[in-house]
């Protein structure tokens, strides 16, 4: 081969020679500057398939390379993968827990990355989430308390119980100070030897613990060691030396305090104490609620029992009829298994039960002899007067039906509507026959009163006519059990026989 341009760079042709296929290389070799003769050309031969050989064994090992590295990431990602997502896993169910309210529930993960501070973070948020729910079911607990019931010593056990329980103490002590005696404080006490019941006792606060309980506007630590306080229950002392005390304010007045007791060294979190402060601000609230609706209650009762006597004052022959009636009706109410409620009506019915002879002319209540028909039926429209004068008020509603038909009779011959049997209220069939009774037995103008044994046996001998049965059964109950209250010692033994004759 002549090549004959000296210039030429390396080159490369392909020739075939008897079927089999060549790669040639060529290159020259520059040699005139020194043997001043041409270029040498180098030449190399090869086959096809010894040059292309390398190139297949490099395209199946890439290939194998590539497959191995594929399976290699695949497996890495999916460990990589499954160990983010047991974690996310166990959040997810933890989460779900929390929505269900179980916050109690925890979270283990050890991964040593983000994730093991992200479930120590979830168990932080649902023990705070616990707290806050829990603080805010027992303050709702307490609420409710005061909703269902205005009543002090119901406030108090609730309240006492529930925050036993929410800060797991050892004991609590809930102390009011006597309005009328500002150095003895009524201590209510809950603690871990007797939690079957809140016990009670009055406690005389020494001048200087009364001070320094008092000049105290916030929560503070007591240790008992330093010497024992005397506005702390002696019972607990004997156990428990640790206590946060609370004081409690109303209208600005302390009025009290609540110590949450435990037997070891305690210390309260930051939320802990709001906590503590929240719910005392609670029972604040509660306290104050149920002794404004005392006062009001007294004010109610002083009222009515005002009234009363504005009617019984108006005849010199009725002077305290209405509280007698009253006493023995609720006497009646009780021997008849009546509730609260009943009772409570009952009182106001009975205060209020004559207030229509307010508009009866006094010539007619203290006529000294027998009344003539036009002045009888001026008589018996007392009742409706009664119900006129109290309807608008709406708080004596339950009251009016038995001013109504405390004159009606249980066989339907009485006024003003001639109504009978279970037509009637309950309470107008047991004020029907104390007021009868009393009436029987007091002076009027117009007769004496008549002795204890003849009024005992005109109730007796009405059962069943004028008188509920089963009434007049739960009145001579009651006034047997009256013993020197009623009458004398000396009647007792024949208004008994006369009772006795009543069961035989």
């Amino acid at each position: 081969i002549r090549f004959e341009n000296d210039s030429l760079q390396t080159r490369s042709l392909k020739y075939t020679s008897d079927g089999e296929s060549f790669f040639i290389g060529y290159w020259p070799l520059f040699l005139k500057s020194k043997f001043e003769g041409p270029n040498l050309i180098v030449i190399l031969r090869n086959i096809r398939g010894a040059v292309f050989a390398p190139l297949s064994n490099f395209k199946m090992m890439f290939s194998l390379v590539s497959l191995l590295a594929f399976w290699i990431v695949l497996f890495l990602s999916t460990i990589s993968i499954r160990k983010s997502m047991i974690p996310l896993e166990k959040l997810k169910e933890g989460a779900l827990r929390v929505a269900c309210r179980d916050f109690d529930t925890r979270i283990t993960v050890n991964s040593d990355d983000e994730f093991e501070v992200l479930a120590e973070t979830f168990n932080k948020s649902a023990a705070a989430l616990g707290r806050q729910f829990h603080a805010m079911e027992t303050m709702s607990e307490i609420d409710r308390a005061i909703l269902s019931s205005l009543s002090i010593n119901h406030i108090i056990d609730t309240a006492i119980k529930q925050m036993y329980a929410f800060f797991s103490c050892d004991a609590v002590s809930l102390g009011l100070i006597q309005p009328k005696q500002p150095n003895v404080m009524h201590s209510f006490n809950y603690c871990v030897h007797e939690l079957d019941r809140v016990f009670e006792e009055f406690l005389t606060v020494g001048t200087e613990d009364l001070q320094r309980i008092s000049n105290q506007s916030d929560v503070f630590m007591l240790n008992v060691k330093n010497p024992p306080s005397s506005f702390l229950p002696r019972d607990i002392l004997q156990e428990i030396k640790y206590f946060l005390v609370l004081p409690l304010y109303l209208d600005n007045k302390f009025t009290g305090i609540i110590c949450l007791g435990h037997k070891e060294a305690h210390s309260y979190s930051d939320d802990d104490l709001s906590d503590a402060k929240r719910l005392s601000n609670q029972v604040e609230v509660a306290l104050s609620n149920a002794h404004l609706v005392e006062k009001l209650e007294l004010l109610n009762s002083g009222t009515l029992e005002a009234l009363a006597r504005t009617v019984d004052a108006k005849s010199k022959w009725t002077a305290g009829h209405s509280e007698r009636v009253k006493d023995l009706s609720m006497k009646i109410a009780r021997v008849m298994g009546c509730d609260q409620k009943m009772i409570d009506t009952l009182r106001r019915a009975a205060f209020l039960h004559d207030i229509g002879k307010i508009g009866i002319p006094l010539s007619i209540l203290d006529k000294p002899g027998k009344l003539t028909e036009e002045e009888y039926n001026r008589i018996k429209e007392h009742p409706v007067i009664g119900a006129k004068i109290l309807e608008p008020i709406e708080a004596y509603a339950d009251v009016i039906p038995i001013i109504l038909q405390h004159h009606e009779r249980f066989d339907g011959n009485g006024y003003p509507y001639g109504l009978s049997g279970k037509e009637l209220t309950l309470g107008a069939r047991i004020l029907s026959v104390a007021d009868v009774y009393d009436a029987l037995v007091s002076n009027r103008p117009y007769r004496q009163g008549w002795v204890e044994e003849k009024g005992i046996r005109l109730i007796i001998d009405e059962s069943g006519k004028q008188f509920d049965p089963k009434v007049v059964d739960a009145f001579l109950t009651a006034v047997s059990s009256s013993v020197g209250n009623i009458w004398s010692e000396e009647k007792l033994p024949s208004v008994r026989s006369i009772i006795r004759s009543r069961f035989v």
